[in-house]
């Protein structure tokens, strides 16, 4: 049974395609590489205190440092404004098409790796869910120094999760940092990025080629 616990907002553009049924597999799937590491998953469609976001759009927005990316996290160093991850459904889509073991499998894992640098964990030079590129997918596991990282950032599931940026160091390629910020309301759970008006506080940007 899970101790450990973290809300998520996840929302999906009507761009992605993806149906209800596909979503929820995605949650399942999510939930289910989070679970490997001793983490529940509140899922919400709306943000909530102390929640996180994870934008699910079929292009990533054209923010610095988010030109190839399968996803990127923006991270408010004002702690003003809710940490944020877009991931880029077609780009993902692109990339399994030939490679059938990754077939259905790489959102899941770009979602997992988005969701902890959203609570503060970087790039870890460990071949993780935090390894900076996909070679290792769909075999990759969380490591030891991510678990405890983890275990460190996020509290019981009897208590609010929160997104403390303090932690074990671990091993890591430095971040990207960028002065970029962004400005969009969303109302529901899905919506239509077409087009979306992004305006961009100080941030930090990490972003995740693969």
């Amino acid at each position: 049974m899970s101790s450990l616990t973290m809300i998520v907002v996840l929302l999906v553009s009507t761009q992605t395609g993806l149906t209800p049924a596909k979503v929820q597999q995605l949650r399942d799937d999510v939930s289910r590489i989070y679970g490997e590491a001793n983490v529940s998953i509140q899922w919400e469609e709306r943000a909530v205190l102390n929640s996180v976001t994870v934008t699910l759009v079929r292009s990533l927005p054209p923010m610095p440092g988010c030109e190839s990316a399968f996803g990127c996290s923006i991270l408010d160093s004002t702690a003003t404004t809710p940490p944020v991850a877009f991931i880029a459904s077609q780009a993902i889509w692109d990339y399994e098409r030939p490679r059938p073991l990754l077939r259905g499998r790489l959102l899941a894992y770009t979602v997992a790796h988005e969701l902890g640098h959203l609570i503060g964990l970087p790039h870890d030079a460990a071949r993780g869910i935090m390894y900076r590129t996909t070679a290792w997918l769909p075999h990759a596991r969380w490591s030891q120094a991510e678990k405890l990282a983890m275990a460190a950032i996020l509290k019981p599931a009897n208590a609010p999760a929160t997104a403390d940026l303090s932690m074990p160091a671990i091993a890591l390629k430095t971040d990207v940092t960028r002065a970029e910020t962004l400005s969009e309301a969303v109302p529901d759970s899905r919506f239509d990025d077409s087009p979306i008006n992004h305006r961009l506080p100080p941030r930090r940007v990490d972003e995740c080629p693969y």
